[in-house]
């Protein structure tokens, strides 16, 4: 199989395994044992994330981070093919594709008005992507996304009962309850490699979630501030909760000169589901945990 044809989303960052951070004292599974997990697979640019867990756990029994680098043809075949972790055959598998690529929010009432390919195309070139849909049922809505269609087919073939998702479902959760249960106004953002993705609440409804490109750290200030101005949150007293796996000082400070109150990387819970802070674990997937999803 021609890896170009493939993969080509990850034709040119994502080519071989640079090295591996296993947690949780560096634990392997069986095949057997693979059998009764589920496997939550984020696939970013620089980093593939791996969250095993099972129904009976609160906890995740083994999270692994694999760093990406660019080198010769073939090493995302070797990957996905050879990993041991990657090449288990878990009860199921959700994938999580991390390329920065637009999606649309819409309420459960509108979906039926259009099609998801319709909605999507309002805001980005659908040509080459699968259009897909996950509902956030307990809020009523509709995420549209689209991912690379060989990467699609690719996880399909590859992939034990793979299903797709998105992390904006997620942070939406997470900026809602925040907002119902803690404080009225809030804002969140995740920043990753080109791009900042934003949810804003206010008294528990959903004003905003939306995906900015960044190419420098001005870019994030701007348009954090910009919502602020949008919603009229005053600066000083709504609390921006701030995540990103490898965090840079520069940006937390920038942010402080226009805003008081900045919470980085925030997991804090009742303590039921609390995941170490060492494991290498996708900060909206700690998320996730933490919110029970």
């Amino acid at each position: 199989m021609a890896l170009r044809a493939t993969l080509s989303f990850f034709a040119t960052l994502m080519r071989e395994i640079k090295e591996i951070h296993a947690s949780e004292g560096d634990k392997s599974l069986s095949a057997d044992e693979a059998l009764s997990i589920d496997a939550r697979i984020t696939l970013g640019s620089e980093m593939i994330f791996v969250l095993a867990t099972t129904q009976e756990k609160d906890k995740p029994i083994l999270a692994t981070s694999i760093s990406l680098t660019s080198s010769e043809e073939g090493g995302m075949q070797k990957l996905f093919w050879d990993h041991p972790l990657l090449s288990l055959p878990f009860r199921s598998s959700t994938i999580l594709v991390e390329d920065g690529s637009p999606f649309a929010i819409v309420p459960e009432d509108l979906m039926d008005s259009a099609s998801p390919e319709n909605w999507l195309s309002l805001t980005t070139e659908l040509e080459g992507r699968k259009v897909l849909t996950k509902a956030i049922e307990e809020e009523h809505l509709y995420i549209i996304y689209s991912v690379n269609r060989e990467l699609f087919d690719f996880c399909q073939r590859s992939f034990s009962l793979p299903t797709f998702e998105h992390h904006i479902s997620t942070q939406i959760t997470y900026t809602l309850r925040k907002s119902r249960r803690e404080h009225p106004q809030v804002v969140t953002a995740y920043i990753s490699k080109g791009f900042i993705q934003v949810a804003v609440a206010k008294s528990g409804e959903l004003l905003l979630a939306n995906l900015y490109k960044m190419v420098s750290d001005a870019d994030c200030l701007y348009y954090i501030t910009a919502l602020y101005r949008q919603f009229k949150l005053d600066p000083h007293a709504v609390p921006l909760y701030l995540f990103t796996y490898n965090p840079e000082p520069s940006i937390k400070q920038l942010l402080e000169e226009s805003l008081g109150n900045i919470v980085l990387n925030d997991y804090s819970t009742d303590g039921s589901k609390e995941v170490n802070k060492n494991v290498a674990v996708h900060p909206l997937e700690r998320l996730h945990i933490l919110c029970g999803l």
